[in-house]
């Protein structure tokens, strides 16, 4: 390898932590609106305290052509869904006082906006074992944040039905122990 010019200047990512279960203010940071599928896609980070600007730390440490997950949420507005649109709607406008989204219909006036997000833990099979990941859940007011209305919530447990179709598809692949056909183990250099 050439050596690196510029070695010394290159900033190094960071351990980050992550983001524990919990309830959090957020800051809607942008919104996407797909009206050709009926939904919007709303982006936020976490508005202030030890995670603050969470997502945006982490999507910076990812770099070009990669997206942080769990960041975004699409909200539908089908006739079917109209309800969970308008609860969200609802939920913005209670965590903002003075804004009302039906002055302006636009979506882009949300961007800017808080609302609280609940993020809980959810299990899932990797590498052979059941590991878990924290997940946005929904989200809900300041108004019901305050009121104590918002609760932690549980474990999301795989299935046994979904336990043994992860298996299956893990299986499925070569694991990490198993080696093409061809290979000389005492030729491996470990």
């Amino acid at each position: 390898m050439l050596p690196i010019a510029n070695w010394d200047e290159v900033e190094k990512v960071e351990e980050r932590k992550t983001l524990p279960a919990g309830i959090y203010g957020l800051i809607i940071t942008k919104v996407d609106n797909h009206q050709d599928e009926n939904y919007m896609e709303v982006f936020f980070d976490i508005a202030k305290g030890e995670f603050m600007n969470y997502f945006k730390n982490l999507q910076s440490n990812l770099g070009e052509g990669k997206t942080a997950r769990n960041c975004s949420e699409r909200i539908y507005y089908t006739d079917a869904s109209m309800k969970f649109f308008k609860a969200f709607i609802t939920r913005v406008e209670e965590s903002n006082p003075g804004f009302v989204f039906k002055e302006t219909w636009d979506e882009q006036k949300i961007v800017g906006k808080h609302i609280i997000g609940v993020f809980g833990e959810e299990e899932y099979y990797k590498d052979g074992e059941v590991k878990t990941a924290v997940k946005f859940r929904e989200f809900r007011s300041l108004v019901a944040y305050k009121e104590g209305k918002i609760k932690m919530p549980s474990l999301i447990k795989l299935t046994s039905e979904e336990l043994a179709e992860a298996k299956s598809k893990e299986s499925g692949s070569i694991s990490s122990t198993e080696l093409p056909t061809g290979i000389n183990l005492d030729e491996l250099p470990w």
